[in-house]
Formats: structure tokens, C-alpha cells, sequence
């Protein structure tokens, strides 16, 4: 997880890695959770219940994530051999026509696709603790529902599962700072409900990432935004922040199930 270091400017920076379409795409279409949905033995097609929740959920998730890194493909591509080619009429190749017109074509689906993904990310989170419910018991239960419950529940009473479950309460509250911000917060306070005064920005801060950059036009009272300029949401940076999780989530529930 890498997050930004000025108190101005919220949010995650961007991924560094090159970015290979195919190799990254096949990087997510594996699901974390698959162990413990096999030891399970729960059938996975069914459209109900915490783990057919969960599939659908990695699945639209999986979907959404896929058409955000086609656009961050398309744009690398477009900016290394078209943009710089533009002038002194020089005519496009073949290659570059047809990049260039996938470009002007998917270019206005940019900033949906990538509001998209955020929202399943939000959701494929909501899923996944929904799975906690196997392996934590009592008479004073956080909610399965909403990761951000959770997570406040764990939090606010942390001498709940202290004995059984310290290394879970620890991940959760201590450990998912990336949930807080960017995704709750810009899911929450400018996509959901009513937004402070802002800029929307997509940002291309090297040839492997797309950001979306909100630019408060002045200082918000809201809690998370409080003294911040600018918010960065870089979807290439959560999806490593998710799938770190989710194998931890997976190692996790496949020892505590088969302890209690």
C-alpha cells in the first residue's frame, strides 16, 4: 500500500510497473478465495448465500477492473505513438489510425469506467466480509453486510474477539487504510451523496496508471477532506491493495474454520 505523503493531497499514487495488458488481466481473473470456497465445498454458481455473493461479486469486480486497464492500455498507446506524431502533415500509418480512432472512442468511457470499478470495489468488500460470519461467533457480532461496519464495530470494540481473533481485529482496523481512503471516502462523500465544490481531473502520471484527481475548490468540512487540496484515486494501486487482502482473507478463514 502506498499512500500519499502530503497532508494537501489524499489519496494513493499511482503504480510504477509497466503495464502488460494480458499478463495483468490473467493476474486477476485468479480468485483469491478459491481455497477456502473449495474446502467449503459450496457451489459456487449459486446465486445466493455469502459465497455465490462473493463469486458474483469478484466477478463484476474482475469485469470492471478489466475495462480500466484496457483504457490505461489504450492511452499508454495512444500517448507513445500517436499524440507525438500530430503536425507537419505527416500522414498516420494504418496502426496509428486505428489506435488513434479506439482512443477517440473509448476516450468518454474513461472516467465511467473507472467510477464503475471503484463501486465494485466497494462491493466486492461488502461480499467478502460477509464470509467472516463462518469463523466468528458470539453474542456481540459486527455487521456481515458492510465492510465499513465492520470495520467500525472491530474498532470501537476491540476487546470482542481479542482472544480468539486478535490477528483479524488487527488486519481489519489497522491495516486497511487504503478502504478509508481513497474508496470510502470518495464512494461515499462525492459519488453517493452530496459532493463538496470540486474539479474532476483524469490523469495520466506515468505510461502505466490513469488517475482520477478530484481538486477542492476550497476547504471542506468534511472529516476525511479536512486541509486536503486534491484527492487521487489510482485503480491499478487499490487492485494490489485488494488482492492483497483477499489472500490474507482466504489464508486467514481457512485456519480459523478448521479451528472453530
Amino acid at each position: 500500500m502506498k499512500k500519499m505523503q502530503n497532508q494537501m493531497i489524499r489519496g494513493n499514487l499511482p503504480v510504477e510497473e509497466p503495464l502488460n495488458f494480458k499478463s495483468e488481466i490473467m493476474r486477476f481473473q485468479v480468485n483469491p478465495l478459491y481455497p477456502l470456497i473449495e474446502y467449503l465445498g459450496t457451489d459456487k454458481l449459486l446465486r445466493h448465500g455469502d459465497i455465490g455473493s462473493y463469486y458474483r461479486a469478484y466477478d463484476y469486480y474482475t469485469l470492471s477492473l478489466e475495462k480500466v486497464l484496457y483504457d490505461i492500455s489504450l492511452s499508454r498507446r495512444f500517448r507513445k505513438q500517436v499524440q507525438p506524431y500530430y503536425g507537419g502533415g505527416r500522414k498516420f500509418t494504418l496502426l496509428q489510425r486505428t489506435i488513434s480512432c479506439k482512443y477517440r472512442n473509448q476516450r468518454k468511457f474513461f472516467e465511467f469506467d473507472l467510477t464503475n470499478y471503484l463501486i465494485h470495489t466497494r462491493i466486492l468488500l461488502d461480499r467478502t466480509i460477509g464470509i467472516s460470519r463462518r469463523f466468528l461467533s458470539g453474542t456481540k457480532l459486527p455487521s456481515f453486510s458492510s465492510f465499513n461496519g465492520h470495520k467500525k464495530f472491530l474498532r470501537n470494540h476491540p476487546d470482542t474477539f481479542k482472544e480468539t481473533h486478535p490477528e483479524y481485529c488487527n488486519r481489519i482496523v489497522h491495516e486497511t487504510d487504503w478502504f478509508d481512503m481513497p474508496v470510502k471516502a470518495i464512494r461515499d462523500k462525492i459519488l453517493v451523496h452530496n459532493p463538496p465544490k470540486h474539479f474532476l481531473f483524469l490523469g495520466a502520471p506515468n505510461n502505466h496508471d490513469l488517475e482520477m484527481i478530484f481538486i477542492l475548490e476550497q476547504e471542506s468540512k468534511i472529516e476525511q477532506f479536512k486541509n486536503a487540496k486534491w484527492i487521487s484515486f489510482s485503480a491499478r494501486r487499490i487492485a494490489r491493495d485488494i488482492e492483497d487482502f483477499l489472500f490474507w482473507f482466504n489464508s486467514y478463514a481457512l485456519t480459523a474454520i478448521r479451528l472453530y
